[in-house]
């Protein structure tokens, strides 16, 4: 009898069907991937999903998923271009150049600039107040109409807090060989007197304050009449800012001179080579 040939084990077909699935597989991750990103409504973000499927693929979008960070609640914040836009009428400053803005429109609008004298530096914004404002003859009671100034100045302040660093308040008087009272005493109550109102009604937090005094000892004027002397009788507010390079040396150069009433010599105008040639 003839043998039966054995019939050859076929070889298996291969794994064919694997890459099948494995592209299926992900689709399906594509498609949730793609869900997940469109699950906030937004008009825009789902035109673009529109566009996409519309399209079979001839262009594709961006879409991004973070939301834009907002960084008006850091108090620190300053908008693009802010330092150039003048202040509106009652619009309180956002940096420290508008501070010097509103004080001085604050003057001008209330007539004042005959009593109140404004200025600013790279470091600082400076308010000089004659003592008739503020004060009687020898006298260091604060007086009501100075009492409406400084409120009218304190939302102003206030809204630059974050960019303050301190508040000098200096009081000054003039040399009268009239007056019984003593100069030192009267000049550093009528300063203390004012620092204490504002701590009162809320303008910034008292360790941010210091008083000076300096009686009849730094005049801006001559004493030989009346007139002169009320220029001398003065308060002096100093609100020092934060955001400067206080090693920079014309920085240093202004507060010396702000503390210390002489003026400091400038440091960029000194010939270095020539000191060293000489001492050789």
């Amino acid at each position: 009898m003839a043998r039966r040939k054995r019939r050859k084990t076929e070889a298996p077909s291969g794994g064919n069907w694997l890459d099948t699935y494995a592209d299926m597989v992900t689709l399906l991750l594509t498609f949730f991937v793609l869900l997940y990103a469109s699950s906030s409504i937004d008009e825009q973000k789902w035109q673009q999903i529109l566009q996409a499927f519309e399209s079979w693929g001839g262009y594709t979008n961006k879409i991004v998923t973070e939301e834009p960070i907002d960084d008006s609640s850091n108090d620190d914040y300053i908008p693009p271009d802010v330092e150039d836009e003048p202040l509106e009428d009652g619009e309180l400053p956002q940096t420290f150049d508008q501070l010097y803005e509103y004080l001085q429109n604050y003057v001008d609008r209330n007539k004042l600039s005959d009593s109140v004298t404004v200025d600013k530096g790279a470091s600082h914004v400076y308010l000089r107040f004659q003592n008739r404002i503020f004060f009687n003859g020898d006298s260091a009671v604060l007086l009501d109409n100075g009492k409406n100034i400084l409120d009218g100045l304190s939302d102003g302040i206030n809204s630059v807090e974050h960019l303050i660093l301190s508040v000098r308040v200096n009081g000054h008087t003039a040399e009268y060989a009239l007056s019984p009272v003593d100069g030192w005493q009267l000049s550093a109550s009528r300063a203390n007197n004012v620092r204490e109102y504002l701590t009162e009604i809320g303008v910034l937090s008292p360790e941010r304050y210091s008083v000076g005094a300096f009686g009849k000892y730094r005049p801006i004027d001559s004493n030989d009449t009346e007139e002169h002397r009320q220029s001398n009788r003065r308060v002096e507010i100093i609100v020092l800012r934060n955001d400067v390079d206080f090693s920079d040396p014309q920085i240093y150069k202004e507060l010396f001179e702000l503390e210390y009433g002489v003026e400091m010599f400038d440091p960029e105008k000194i010939d270095f080579d020539k000191d060293k040639d000489s001492s050789e």
